[in-house]
């Protein structure tokens, strides 16, 4: 084993189930084949493979054979066949740099998700943010139908499925479109009552009126967490201080002549869907 494996590797775990200082040609073969490291594999046929073009990688997802094994490189330093494992036309065992992507294929539309992540893509949707799934304000108000596709990105998000599809989805040199239409957006009493607060204390803030990139890029929804947990009447007394507004917007006058139930009811929302008022009060900032 030692003559066979060099110094730096480190997925011993994955290469050596059981505890052994000996290891076959077979394995040793694997683990000096560098197409296995540094390319895309796929093998339909047993004691095969072949290598395949980056292209191929999403379309053999979305096409599952009777028997089939794939494996992708992310940084092309890893030994991501190790974690490979026999997939079928019900559940997938695709390889990684550093795991196991398992798709089930009866739970979870891999069409439709595959088709949706190039789309967003193609539209000008960060890459990082579609990842993570964190989108910054200015990302919402852009692409307003991200609000919508979350809960089915977040099915395929925690297995790793989502960082694949984006990582081998090409590069898009004509992007789309998305026409932004003028609606109204649906709301609530509270969440209405949210976005008129912080939009009345948003506008009259000098900090935006100085540095509206930054107030907008984190600034303002950092000053509302740091106080939420506050009682409303607190809360707007400290978050205009942070912010530097003075009363001219009127919202000291709203909170006053709120009754209890609705001043409670719009911090509710104000603490658990504080990224997407602030997102609506952005988006309505130019609005009279």
């Amino acid at each position: 084993m030692k003559r066979a494996i060099k110094t730096t590797f480190t997925d011993f775990p994955q290469l050596v189930l059981t505890p052994s200082t000996m290891i076959c040609a077979e394995c040793e073969r694997a683990y000096n084949d560098k197409n296995l490291r540094f390319k895309p594999i796929y093998s339909d046929k047993r004691g095969e493979y072949r290598i395949i073009d980056r292209a191929e990688v999403l379309d053999l997802i979305c096409n599952p054979q009777d028997e089939w094994v794939l494996s992708v490189p992310y940084s092309f330093k890893k030994h991501h066949w190790l974690y490979a494992g026999l997939s079928d036309k019900h559940t997938a065992y695709i390889g990684t740099d550093d795991r196991t992507i398992i798709v089930e294929y009866d739970k979870i539309n891999i069409v439709e998700l595959v088709n949706s992540v190039k789309d967003y893509i193609a539209y000008g949707v960060p890459r990082k943010e579609l990842k993570a799934g964190k989108y910054s304000v200015f990302t919402l108000v852009k692409f307003p139908f991200l609000n919508t596709c979350e809960e089915f990105f977040e099915q395929a998000r925690p297995c790793g499925l989502i960082d694949l599809i984006v990582q081998y989805t090409p590069a898009v040199k004509d992007k789309k479109t998305f026409e932004r239409k003028e609606e109204n957006t649906m709301l609530t009493s509270a969440e209405s009552n949210a976005v008129t607060l912080l939009g009345c204390i948003a506008k009259s803030s000098r900090y935006r009126a100085e540095n509206g990139l930054q107030f907008w890029d984190g600034f303002f929804e950092r000053r509302i967490n740091r106080f939420k947990s506050l009682d409303a009447h607190e809360f707007v007394s400290k978050l205009s201080e942070a912010v530097g507004s003075i009363n001219n917007g009127g919202y000291a006058e709203m909170v006053r002549d709120m009754s209890e139930d609705d001043l409670n009811d719009m911090m509710a929302v104000i603490r658990s869907k504080t990224h997407l008022i602030v997102a609506i009060v952005y988006a309505e900032k130019d609005r009279d």
